[in-house]
């Protein structure tokens, strides 16, 4: 069932749509568009973007890892280590610049500080984890460090954080259903975006992250009246666009197998998808036609469309000779052609 409809039709209901602001996703393969996307939709008066790609759902150890690991596929021991890491990327990866992988991310700066360091705390006890503190490391007898060797046990040891590995906290926590997990972190995003939204006036938030395309029914599972949008673009642009990325696979074939196994995945989900709960947008026509392609999201969000687009312009679209300058074609009709025919784009 689709959400509350953001359309303005008097200040009342105006008023009362923004206390529940929309939730909307955007996902893609990487190179495809989405931060395109978000950059337009964030100059809607009524939408919040964030300009980060965020993580905080679906990075290793994020919000889905923990749902599932307390539910689904509860397991003490994996929730523990779950829970540590999420702690982590939370609190330290998510806020801190220059921690790698991460780096240049500061969701505290964007959220403020105080609040997104308490939204997180907020969702952790709304699991029912316990935080305590670990008893440090234990090093046997006869272990080396260096070139010496430990005469006995050392118990309890504790090292600098820029040195030690060991757990600051351990945490302990009962099985939850899914429902319960899945509600608490829905209430832990509005705490997030949905605040935000609130307090700036907006109709509607928007998540970006490039892995949302891989687990939107997952999202949809813990947001069900959310919107998912999902960009995509031509896979031969695409495999020229990723081989020349410092981490791309070594040779175009292995490009053109990756983009497929991660394309291949999108048909999947996509066809479990209520179609009232997803739109998709072509790259394409988002350059090619920007208003009637923005005018179309904005309606499937429930916002007015809007005409504010100053300061970008959008990047033509490369000839086709300049494009196929890139590609070994018969490895590309060999391993992608299928899906991209699959997502409706012609095989040259």
């Amino acid at each position: 069932m689709r959400g509350p409809t953001l359309l303005r039709a008097s200040s009342d209901e105006a008023q009362a749509s923004v206390q529940q602001p929309r939730a909307v996703f955007i996902g893609g393969s990487g190179q495809s568009g989405v931060s395109t996307l978000n950059g337009l939709l964030g100059r809607h008066p009524g939408i919040l973007t964030c300009h980060l790609e965020t993580n905080i759902v679906l990075a290793p150890n994020g919000v889905m890892d923990v749902v599932n690991a307390i539910s689904s596929a509860y397991s003490p021991q994996r929730l523990e280590v779950a829970l540590h890491e999420f702690d982590r990327l939370l609190h330290h990866h998510l806020c801190s610049p220059r921690s790698y992988p991460y780096s240049g991310f500061d969701l505290a700066g964007f959220f403020g500080k105080k609040h997104y360091h308490q939204s997180v705390e907020l969702f952790i006890t709304e699991l029912g984890v316990i935080r305590h503190r670990g008893d440090g490391m234990t090093v046997g007898a006869g272990a080396r460090i260096g070139n010496a060797h430990l005469p006995f046990k050392l118990k309890g040891l504790r090292l600098p954080a820029r040195v030690g590995r060991e757990r600051t906290y351990l945490y302990q926590a009962g099985r939850l259903s899914e429902v319960g997990a899945l509600a608490a972190a829905r209430r832990f995003l509005d705490r997030l975006f949905g605040d935000k939204a609130r307090a700036e006036g907006k109709l509607a938030w928007c998540e970006q992250t490039t892995n949302n395309q891989q687990f939107a029914d997952f999202l949809l599972r813990m947001a069900p009246d959310c919107l998912y949008i999902n960009v995509t673009r031509d896979p031969l642009d695409l495999a020229v666009a990723h081989r020349a990325q410092a981490w791309a696979a070594p040779n175009f074939t292995r490009v053109c197998e990756s983009l497929r196994d991660l394309l291949a995945r999108w048909l999947e989900v996509r066809g479990r998808l209520p179609e009232s709960s997803f739109v998709e947008v072509r790259f394409e026509d988002l350059v090619g036609q920007s208003e009637v392609e923005l005018a179309r999201v904005c309606l499937a969000i429930g916002v007015e469309p809007s005409t504010q687009r100053q300061g970008w312009t959008p990047s033509p679209v490369a000839p086709m000779r300049s494009r196929l300058a890139g590609a070994d074609l018969d490895v590309y009709r060999r391993v992608l052609g299928a899906t991209a025919e699959a997502l409706g784009y012609a095989v040259p």
